[in-house]
């Protein structure tokens, strides 16, 4: 119900597949991925399929940049992916 809800908001197009509700977005339902995000741009960004957390406590210029907040969790995205690729390389 909550996906559902949440494809016909706003921000259908800026997660889409997610879901939100009590201040906690889904990313990806699927795998469980959720995040918090503060109005400057603040992040907690949670994958417990891979038992990876990111925190982000610095701020954005502006209040609420919708932009700037996809390649934020797109960059955290990629860090997540470069740490399960070196560690199935034993690195």
């Amino acid at each position: 119900q909550l996906v559902d809800a949440f494809a016909r908001g706003e921000y259908a197009e800026v997660i889409k597949g997610g879901a939100y509700h009590n201040k906690w977005w889904q990313r990806d339902p699927q795998n469980g991925i959720i995040m918090a995000l503060g109005i400057h741009g603040q992040i907690i960004y949670i994958n417990p399929e891979i038992n990876f957390v990111a925190v982000k406590m610095s701020t954005h210029p502006g209040a609420t940049d919708i932009e700037f907040t996809v390649d934020q969790m797109l960059g955290i995205e990629a860090i997540a992916e470069n740490l399960i690729d070196q560690e199935a390389h034993g690195h």
